[in-house]
């Protein structure tokens, strides 16, 4: 079981969330790894300063689980190099606890989101925490984590983490396509190879929302309810041990049963390759034009959709992507997008966008607003194709109603870093992106 990010402690209005407010809510944790676990944690008496963790522990000992939960940590430092002038640290940390009830690990936060940093440390090294049991292999991580190589890529490849453990408190911008709690989660199942397990807090105030189990092939549960901060259980059942995808797949282009296959392979012949600040980049023979268009901070380059079938693409330099498509009706606005760059709002790394969404007017500029959750215009043919300056490539898709699980979409990792996102049916669409994240950058 998987409690949410600040869970415990509880998430304050951000005007009065500072380092000085939250001290009062600390407790300290004890060192522990499965080999060294923690035990002796008594449930029948009082546990001053450490009421979270007792009740953690009891609460895994009773129902006889592993649980993993949230709270800021306190770490006495002072007349240490480097303590904070306060003498203490202050970090954002999972507790892991064993069906005995003792604490097996803790994870400590290593990439803080945005103005965390005013409140909190990042922890001192970075850190891989997991824990073998009778399912596979568990590791963990906290919410911002999952942008970044170390630890999540690292779980994964080098430490072969099955399943992933995710408290987090994820902010969801209505006009960010692949930023959203739900988009990026199925993505890093779907992309690692991994089930996914995220528990997100929930405050409609400031649209946090979204937690899901997820498998590389599909979402088991899910919910995303932005309505009212009543906090929801999911439950699911999962494979105990999936193959980890860490390696890049071969395209199976020859096949000519599959028509989306065929036009992949038509636009592979028309790609020539160059090399660009030191690495090896794609090119078109053609670099179609696009309009300027912000969404979410970021300047993508942009071109409407026209008609109920066609073939467009968009260029962001020498990166491209390109949509074949049938719809349904022409009365929604969609656009086929491409950014490259440093997504800077909110967070600072670097990532290689290609999107397709539909926006809430009838124009470009009405792209640059606040995005859409639903829709009633559907995609009897949908490839989106784009080649990308390396590997770690994510999908994301989304339906009408903020739904994921209406649509059997395929994700394809071919040769030379080209990917594809594939499907037809008849269900009303939303958006689709495939995000890419350059962690040489940041």
């Amino acid at each position: 079981m998987v409690a949410a990010e600040y869970g415990i402690n509880g998430f304050m209005p951000r005007d009065w969330y500072n380092r000085s407010s939250i001290y009062y809510y600390m407790e300290r944790i004890p060192d522990a790894t499965q080999e060294q676990p923690y035990c002796n944690i008594p449930c029948d008496q009082a546990m001053p300063n450490q009421e979270g963790f007792q009740r953690s522990a009891c609460l895994a000992r009773q129902h006889q689980m592993y649980l993993v939960t949230n709270l800021v940590e306190n770490l006495p430092c002072e007349n240490k190099e480097g303590c904070p002038s306060d003498g203490h640290y202050q970090f954002n940390t999972n507790m892991i606890f064993d069906p005995n009830g003792c604490l097996i690990g803790k994870y400590r936060k290593t990439h803080l989101y945005s103005e965390e940093h005013e409140r909190m440390d990042k922890a001192l090294e970075a850190s891989h925490v997991y824990f073998d049991t009778e399912y596979g292999r568990f590791g963990t991580f906290i919410c911002m984590d999952i942008l970044f190589h170390d630890p999540a890529i690292t779980l994964v490849e080098e430490y072969g983490v099955q399943h992933v453990i995710c408290p987090a408190a994820w902010n969801n911008s209505p006009d960010n396509v692949w930023l959203r709690s739900l988009d990026i989660q199925f993505a890093f199942a779907k992309r690692m190879g991994v089930n996914f397990l995220a528990s997100n807090i929930q405050r409609v105030e400031e649209n946090f929302a979204g937690t899901g189990i997820f498998t590389p092939e599909k979402p088991v549960n899910y919910t995303y309810n932005m309505e009212y901060d009543e906090a929801t259980l999911i439950i699911g059942r999962l494979t105990a041990k999936p193959e980890a995808k860490t390696k890049q797949a071969e395209m199976p282009i020859k096949r000519s049963d599959r028509p989306w296959l065929q036009w992949i392979r038509k636009m592979v012949t028309n790609i020539q390759h160059i090399v660009l600040n030191g690495f090896t980049a794609t090119k078109p023979r053609r670099k179609p034009s696009g309009q300027d268009v912000v969404i979410y901070g970021n300047t993508y380059k942009a071109t409407p959709l026209v008609g109920l079938r066609g073939h467009t693409s968009v260029c962001y330099g020498c990166l491209c992507c390109n949509l074949e498509y049938r719809r349904s009706s022409e009365k929604e606005f969609f656009i086929l997008g491409a950014f490259v760059g440093m997504q800077v709002y909110e967070g600072t790394f670097h990532v290689e966008v290609r999107t397709v969404i539909r926006c809430p007017g009838n124009d470009l500029a009405s792209c640059e607003q606040p995005g859409v959750n639903t829709s009633s215009t559907s995609f009897q043919t949908f490839n989106l194709y784009g080649n990308f300056n390396a590997d770690y490539v994510f999908p994301a898709l989304m339906t009408s109603g903020f739904t994921f699980d209406k649509i059997d979409w395929n994700f394809i990792r071919g040769d030379n870093n080209y990917n594809a996102i594939t499907f037809s049916s008849g269900y009303p669409f939303v958006s689709a992106a495939m995000m890419r994240r350059d962690y040489r950058i940041f």
